[in-house]
């Protein structure tokens, strides 16, 4: 059973190894035919070949991926993979077809198919000596030289390079120029352009459609979860058709903890049992949305946060299955971890906090990252609040620990979603000690209160009980910069062009919608989701004037 899945002009590899790209010189070259032994006769410095025979057909090398940890699933396994496009205007039976690799090692179509113009091959290059469309070696991970034959001249060659995981070498268009990209797509097509990114986490958390989680477990793992909400149990699990097993499955939350009957929220350990990655990810962080009938508080939230440069999850949705049962439409949520960190720092060398109060307990907050947690600059920075006024010398001072405009970003968010629950509170955040700056930066978490009113619990973007905020707000020096920030923020969010993204929000989820579990507190009703929608609309569009206002005195 064969199973396309997406993998989503970058620049780098964000795991900061060299990008190297398929070798100029090594893309198309035509010659005579093969020898009987199998080897290439041609006189590959020809630019001008001449043929006793007509010109082969134009079939190409289109799409290459040498590191496939979960783009493509095949018969029980993730096979290096190459495709092949019909650039000619005639059908080319499999039979005609050879691809040998470094070693010379054949692939030869079986007869009996043709591809037809504009049409696509696709060959598991899985090592298999079973024949069909399995080639009988796989591809170097650092690097490979393929060469493609129709009637034994060669059409195409193609030097691979080197790549990170689940990322892809295509021709864009079709047929055209190559590049990496994570947009992967083996047997169709590739598109006009490769994705913006090489992060192969991103492909997962995109709006091209909704995701699919597949949890297998026993009646005694459902047992657990279902009499016990902080129980963790064993299971398989297959993301978007891809299977992996065995994981780890707990419910997460607090207010929002529901039992595993009323559509709980999990977190999915991948990596507790073997050493197992999905778009480089390790753990899933999947939420319920149980106060949002709406769908996209969460998601909207997060996304401005990311606008704003706040280091803050990505975010999708997904279909929840558990033992052939539906469970409902969920959001996809990154997970604060060190995945996370490299994504959005480059490293996770530093400490990473579940921040548990203000920074004068720093001894009560949960160390999730770095071993063992050093708290002396958390503790440098209540100092500052305690004996430094929020003048230019103090924010000179406070700078030395801490990454104040972030802060000072996170804040302003905060307040314009209404994250009363948040470091507002001082509740649930985290933060980050970045080795490479020696800086302390603010991560939003657990956005679920969100876009209800925030001026019902405050008068102005200047709400909040955190220290640091307090401290910032009481001097004018800081309180004025923190409006500019302000400013910007409220800009931001009119430039990110909410109309649109909800309009496109909606193109995803309009069919899902009142088609959800029944949530027993029957928030899910399609009538609720309109009417939410249009408000969160409304909220967005009237909020950054009350920034503006708020602001404009300081």
């Amino acid at each position: 059973m064969l199973l396309l899945l997406a993998c989503t002009t970058p620049v780098s590899d964000p795991s900061g190894g060299e990008v190297l790209a398929p070798l100029p010189d090594y893309s198309v070259d035509t010659g005579t035919p093969i020898s009987d032994s199998g080897k290439d006769t041609a006189d590959t410095e020809d630019p001008n070949p001449v043929y006793d025979e007509p010109e082969p057909p134009n079939l190409v090398i289109n799409e290459v991926q040498t590191k496939n940890a979960s783009t493509l699933f095949v018969d029980d396994d993730f096979p290096d993979w190459i495709e092949l496009y019909n650039a000619s205007a005639e059908s080319i039976d499999y039979s005609r077809i050879s691809l040998t690799d470094d070693h010379d090692l054949p692939w030869i179509g079986p007869a009996g198919t043709s591809v037809e113009p504009g049409g696509y091959v696709l060959v598991y290059a899985d090592g298999s000596v079973e024949g069909g469309m399995h080639a009988p070696y796989t591809l170097s991970k650092h690097g490979d030289h393929l060469t493609l034959r129709v009637d034994g001249y060669p059409t195409d060659r193609l030097a691979t390079g080197d790549l990170m995981e689940d990322a892809a070498w295509g021709r864009f268009p079709d047929g055209g120029d190559w590049a990496p990209t994570i947009t992967c797509s083996p047997g169709v097509t590739n598109g006009a352009s490769p994705s913006d990114s090489l992060d192969p986490g991103d492909a997962l958390f995109d709006l091209s459609g909704i995701n699919t989680v597949e949890l297998t477990m026993s009646s005694s793992a459902i047992s657990s979860l279902t009499s016990n909400s902080y129980a963790e149990v064993q299971s398989d699990i297959a993301i978007n058709g891809a299977s992996f097993g065995p994981v780890d499955v707990r419910i997460r939350g607090s207010a929002t903890r529901r039992t595993f009957g009323q559509k709980a929220s999990l977190k999915v350990d991948l990596n507790s049992h073997v050493d197992v990655r999905y778009r480089g990810l390790e753990k899933l962080t999947i939420i319920n949305m149980i106060w949002d009938p709406s769908y996209i508080r969460e998601f909207t939230g997060y996304a401005m946060f990311r606008e704003a440069g706040v280091p803050a999850a990505r975010t999708s949705y997904t279909w929840l299955d558990v033992n052939g049962s539906n469970y409902g439409l969920y959001l996809f949520t990154e997970t604060y971890d060190d995945a996370f960190l490299r994504h959005w720092f480059g490293n996770a060398d530093g400490y990473m906090w579940e921040a548990n109060g203000d920074f004068n307990s720093p001894t009560s907050w949960d160390c999730e990252e770095g071993y063992p947690c050093d708290t002396t600059n958390i503790s440098k920075v209540w100092s500052i609040v305690q004996n430094y006024d929020a003048d230019e010398a103090g924010m000179e001072k406070m700078e030395e620990y801490v990454a104040l405009d972030n802060m000072m970003r996170e804040w302003v968010i905060e307040n314009a979603i209404g994250q009363w629950d948040g470091y507002t509170s001082p509740h649930n955040y985290r933060v980050y000690e970045n080795p490479t700056d020696g800086l302390m930066y603010m991560i939003p978490s657990s956005i679920d209160y969100t876009f209800d009113d925030p001026y019902a619990f405050s008068e102005n973007i200047f709400y909040g009980n955190g220290q640091l905020m307090r401290w910032c707000w009481d001097t004018s020096a800081c309180k004025s910069r923190y409006a500019d920030v302000a400013r910007e923020v409220a800009d931001m969010i009119d430039e990110m062009d909410w109309d649109t993204r909800i309009d496109e929000l909606r193109d995803v989820l309009d069919e899902h919608a009142g088609n959800d579990y029944d949530d027993p507190q029957g928030q899910y009703s399609h009538a609720s989701y309109e009417s939410q929608i249009e408000y969160i609309r409304t909220y967005i569009q009237e909020i950054t004037d009350t920034m503006r206002d708020q602001a404009a005195p300081y």
